[in-house]
């Protein structure tokens, strides 16, 4: 079981704080996002490569192995003023 979160924007858009998969693991960052793509539309701004991932707390490339009981965070990009 993965647990993915995700934040501002990007948890307006899901609907959703977080949820649970169970996914084949390892596998990446990358992969993780195309997963979700094709299961729902909703996560079509996956694709966004803008999209800030974490695992762990960490922030991580899209080529990061994910295992099994990680959690995995998608953030909208970052902005500065």
């Amino acid at each position: 079981m993965v647990e993915v979160r995700f934040f501002g924007l990007l948890r307006e858009r899901v609907g959703e704080t977080a949820i649970s998969l169970e996914v084949p693991t390892p596998l990446s960052v990358s992969q993780l996002r195309t997963h979700l793509i094709e299961r729902e539309s909703c996560f079509q701004w996956l694709d966004d490569l803008e999209v800030i991932s974490a695992v762990n707390h960490t922030i991580v490339d899209s080529a990061f192995t994910v295992n099994k009981n990680d959690e995995v965070a998608f953030f909208p990009p970052v902005t500065g003023g």
